[in-house]
């Protein structure tokens, strides 16, 4: 059940709603199953995107571009058509200022993740100057580990650990618990002379976990890996809960 309103009162963990058109209350009884009625609130975003947004929107598109031999209007109407089916946005969405179906900014968020996962998957290179401009996103993090190319220049980088792992105990450990970037061996280096936390202050990073997929897809774990990991775990903690019974 899908209904349109807009907010008359609101107060911390309260929110009175007035709907644009009267609640069918039979169907909304059959829905809740004789329970307490529950809702999902998703709040529609009236801010304008940003002449920035716009701007690295267009940039990125330009990039692909010059890579692929597109004209501009037939990579906004490609982009815009991925958008729609893949991300369930507004066919008529629209990056002109003066047209009413101007984009948002969650939705020129949305869409500039998409160029920038799109890019990087397909090796499409950025300009530098484009680069430059891309905000440091958890989406960018992981698609710049997945892709291997570096966060900060865009060469092709290696995956490096935020917390320390010895060199010898990189097979030894569980990845799951780690946090990584993904650097180009220049920047790594620097990571190791400045520090990781101020490299990471200075470069406006914030490292990312990867999922057990993600892990195994840039070949630092194996299914197997994982399988021992969660079988000594469990083994741990059967073994911390006999020594605690023990002691009672």
């Amino acid at each position: 059940m899908y209904s349109v309103g807009k907010v008359l009162k609101i107060n911390k963990r309260h929110l009175l709603v007035e709907t644009d058109e009267d609640i069918d209350l039979m169907q909304f009884q059959r829905l809740s199953d004789g329970g307490q009625p529950r809702v999902g609130i998703l709040l529609d975003d009236q801010r304008n995107a940003s002449p920035d947004q716009i701007k690295k929107l267009w940039a990125i598109i330009t990039d692909f571009c010059s890579y692929t031999g597109y004209s501009q209007d037939e990579a906004e109407a490609f982009f815009k058509k991925m958008y729609m089916l893949v991300y369930r946005g507004r066919p008529d969405i629209s990056f002109s200022f003066q047209k009413k179906e101007y984009a948002n900014v969650t939705e020129a968020r949305i869409f500039i993740d998409m160029l920038i996962n799109y890019m990087l998957t397909e090796e499409i290179p950025f300009s530098t100057k484009t680069w430059d401009e891309i905000t440091i996103s958890y989406a960018m993090c992981i698609n710049c580990l997945l892709t291997r190319q570096c966060l900060i220049c865009g060469n092709p980088a290696d995956i490096a650990h935020y917390e320390a792992v010895g060199r010898g105990n990189r097979n030894k450990v569980d990845h799951r618990n780690y946090r990584f970037m993904a650097l180009c061996r220049i920047h790594h280096e620097e990571q190791h002379t400045v520090g990781v936390k101020k490299f990471c202050q200075d470069h406006l990073i914030k490292p990312v976990k990867m999922n057990e997929e993600q892990l195994m897809k840039v070949g630092l774990m194996t299914r197997n890996k994982i399988l021992n990991f969660d079988k000594m775990k469990k083994e741990n903690e059967l073994y911390k809960l006999a020594m605690e019974a023990k002691a009672l």
